[in-house]
């Protein structure tokens, strides 16, 4: 396997992270800012809370379509074959899949914890409002949504590495072995 595959492959799994995190923190803001609609600067809030999600959510899919090109830029010198036998395209995707989700999961799950205590100890509706009120809570859909993704990613990867490795089979030219 040519080393532009791999590092196409990794380029790629990094414009995924940077595109699920900027629509989780994207998804956060707006419900934050839901919460607080008809405060005065408004408008303001929106475009300050949402600059770094929609930069993550637009780098992620501008890495994701230029890979094959940044890839091949990148080893366009050092391009030799890496005999990777008996591992296939598919399984080099569902690992992927699987570490970013791992990443997710690990980087979610201890936060998640905490928030389940502070709910435990304060009770979950007084602690509810108490995070609301402060406007925290928007941490805790935060964590809620990446531990979510982790899942999803780490469930329903594979299934995705399927579908990739079958579409780069067909010849579109992205990240191929030629």
């Amino acid at each position: 396997m040519p080393v532009h595959t791999i590092a196409f492959m990794l380029l790629r799994f990094y414009a995924l992270y940077w595109f699920l995190d900027g629509l989780n923190r994207l998804v956060g803001a707006v419900w934050q800012l839901s919460q607080h609609g008809s405060a005065p600067g408004y408008f303001l809030n929106l475009v300050s809370l949402g600059i770094a999600p929609v930069f993550y959510v637009i780098a992620g899919i501008i890495i994701w379509f230029a890979a094959p090109r940044i890839s091949r830029l990148l080893m366009r010198k050092h391009d030799s074959n890496v005999s990777l036998s008996g591992v296939t395209r598919e399984d080099l995707y569902a690992a992927g899949f699987v570490i970013v989700g791992a990443c997710y999961f690990l980087s979610s799950f201890a936060p998640f914890i905490n928030w389940i205590h502070y709910f435990v100890i304060e009770g979950a509706e007084e602690g509810m409002r108490k995070s609301a009120e402060s406007g925290e809570v928007y941490d805790f859909y935060y964590c809620i949504t990446t531990l979510l993704t982790s899942l999803t990613l780490i469930l329903i990867g594979p299934r995705w590495a399927r579908k990739l490795a079958a579409q780069n089979k067909v010849g579109n030219g992205v990240g191929d072995d030629s």
